[in-house]
């Protein structure tokens, strides 16, 4: 998110940009993950993996996951120089670093306990209901977003203003 310090510095001048960029950032992402999902049709061809789980997956993350993912607009203070590679080291913030660990490891976790306690089938359902759930919840959690970074405006430009070189 240290990236898009740039741009949420820059669209602050506008009321409503904010908001529309969280939206098509969050309908990209989403169609970003049709990609990986055609990239798994071999491996349920191959009886690798059930048609179920693939779109549990699937859903889960658009939901869940991208939920965590764009919580990280709130709090981040942090701006990177354009031209900057992205390899570089960054200093991720602890925030940045507890809800991305959050949104991989909590995944794994619940997968792994349902599945233990009552299947394969139980967990990819609860899988995908939390997921739907979430997806569609979406108008609601990025306005909620969007609100919650408005609060904190004035303190977010500050720091991307003094993480600049």
């Amino acid at each position: 998110m240290s990236f898009e310090g740039n741009y949420l510095d820059g669209m602050m001048s506008r009321k409503g940009s904010i908001l529309s960029l969280l939206r098509a950032k969050y309908y990209v992402y989403s169609i970003g993950e049709i990609i990986p999902f055609t990239l798994m049709i071999p491996a349920i061809i191959m009886n690798k993996l059930t048609l179920l789980g693939a779109f549990s997956w699937f859903f889960y993350t658009i939901g869940f996951i991208y939920f965590c993912n764009l919580q990280l607009v709130v709090y981040n203070k942090q701006t990177i120089p354009l031209n900057e590679k992205v390899t570089t080291r960054q200093s991720n913030g602890g925030i940045q670093i507890i809800i991305s660990l959050c949104a991989f490891g909590v995944p794994l976790l619940l997968y792994s306990a349902l599945n233990a306690l009552f299947g394969e089938t139980i967990a990819y359902i609860t899988l995908l209901i939390i997921g739907l759930g979430f997806i569609l919840a979406s108008p609601y959690w990025i306005k909620n977003i969007y609100q919650r970074f408005m609060k904190r405006r004035y303190e977010n430009m500050e720091g991307f203003r003094n993480s600049r070189q």
